[in-house]
């Protein structure tokens, strides 16, 4: 009697194990994923998707040791491993797709972990596409054409931001030789549906055809979009060329006590900026009105100046004007007759002193008159003066006069005016 007793206990203990052992290995792999793919279509460069994948335990619960992301431009968010999950608990995973250029990216989740037999794989595909309205520049390229060496050539490009946020400059750069952009610096701002511009500039280093770029990269919700802009100019030999209207001029017969006055025409015939000096004037009586230091003329501009004959003595008076432009000289005769004087009134004469300079190098003075308080003022010497004096003959009863002293060095360089000083001439 005690045997089967015994026995039958031994069999119910073999009952029990296999009952318990089977049912732990169907429950061994219990952790079930909303979904093995995500396609986040076209997505703006610039801007970001987002999609959720919702991970559940069944059975015994599950753990997440790890979570991998591979593929251009995709993140996950939402959980740090390990995370723990019981029965029937879940966790959701946040996945990102945030293209910074255009094309199709694909990528794939990797959940890995203890309670679930096989790693999870999920799928991720996007495809990034370029939004070319949010900034534009036009125009999108700067040709410069032929540019002559010491010249420089600028063009300005407009940006404007067709998004509904600011956008700011973070940084920039330019490529090729010869080539500089200014205008939109670091940290500008072009707020919404507003433009801004920029420049870019062309002097050549050598002859011949170079080409080159200006890039800004602009930064907006943490995105960075790049403008660039492509530029191409051609080096070229600079020629500096000064056209006078007239070869010769001349005034005929004057009075002494009598002026005549010619215009002439000076025009840049060359192809680079041509910057003038004062000109020397030779023979008696000759005096150029205004004058022509620091005159600036571009490619093809002109400009003009006016000579003045005004005879001291009776007979015939020739001489020239000579401008230097460059390294040439061009230079036109002058000529004209003075005749007997007309009877005039009683006339007067202005004396002008003056303290000479304390610099070393200067080499002499210019005197100037005009007739309005401030200018413009005429040049009354033709040549420096070296003295500290000079008597002005060339006036007429009636008028006021104003006078300044200029001083220039032995290289041509001119001094800001003296204070000016009056006189008015007494009526006959």
């Amino acid at each position: 009697m005690s045997k089967r007793i015994g026995f039958a206990l031994l069999v119910t203990i073999v009952q029990s194990l296999v009952l318990v052992f089977p049912g732990w290995a169907t429950t061994a792999s219990s952790l079930t994923v909303s979904t093995n793919s995500v396609n986040f279509g076209t997505v703006s460069v610039g801007s970001g998707a987002q999609q959720q994948i919702r991970f559940t335990s069944a059975a015994f619960g599950a753990t997440i040791t790890a979570v991998s992301v591979s593929g251009t431009y995709f993140t996950a968010s939402g959980f740090t491993p390990p995370l723990a999950l019981t029965r029937g608990s879940s966790a959701v995973l946040t996945v990102t797709f945030s293209p910074r250029s255009a094309g199709a990216q694909t990528g794939k989740i990797v959940v890995t972990g203890r309670g679930f037999s096989t790693a999870v794989d999920i799928a991720l595909s996007g495809n990034g596409i370029a939004n070319a309205k949010t900034i534009s520049v036009v125009p999108s390229s700067g040709s410069f054409g032929n540019v002559p060496l010491g010249s420089t050539n600028s063009q300005t490009f407009t940006v404007t931001n067709h998004g509904n946020a600011a956008i700011s400059v973070s940084s920039e750069a330019v490529s090729g030789a010869g080539f500089s952009m200014s205008g939109l610096a670091s940290g500008s701002k072009i707020e919404a549906g507003k433009s801004s511009t920029f420049n870019v500039a062309f002097e050549p280093t050598k002859i011949g055809a170079t080409s080159g770029s200006a890039s800004i990269d602009f930064s907006a919700s943490g995105a960075t979009t790049r403008l660039t802009v492509s530029a191409s100019g051609n080096g070229i030999a600079a020629i500096v060329a000064l056209k006078v209207s007239l070869s010769s001029m001349s005034f005929g017969n004057v009075a002494v006590g009598k002026s005549s006055s010619l215009a002439l025409k000076l025009t840049n015939a060359g192809n680079s900026k041509l910057s003038l000096t004062r000109p020397a004037i030779t023979g008696a009586g000759f005096r150029l009105t205004g004058g022509l230091s620091g005159l600036t003329l571009e490619p093809g501009q002109s400009d003009s100046v006016e000579i003045v004959f005004e005879p001291t003595a009776k007979g015939s008076v020739s001489g020239k004007i000579s401008i230097l432009a460059g390294s040439t000289t061009t230079s036109v005769a002058l000529s004209g007759t003075g005749t007997a004087a007309e009877p005039s009134s009683p006339s007067h004469t202005v004396l002008i002193t003056w303290i000479a300079s304390s610099s070393p190098s200067v080499a002499g003075y210019y005197v100037e008159r005009g007739t309005i308080s401030g200018g413009p003022y005429e040049i009354l010497n033709s040549s420096k003066d070296t003295e500290t004096s000079y008597v002005d003959s060339t006036i007429q009863n009636g008028k006021e006069y104003f006078y300044v002293v200029v001083s220039v060095n032995n290289g041509g360089h001119e001094s800001k005016p003296s204070e000016q000083v009056s006189v008015t001439i007494p009526s006959p």
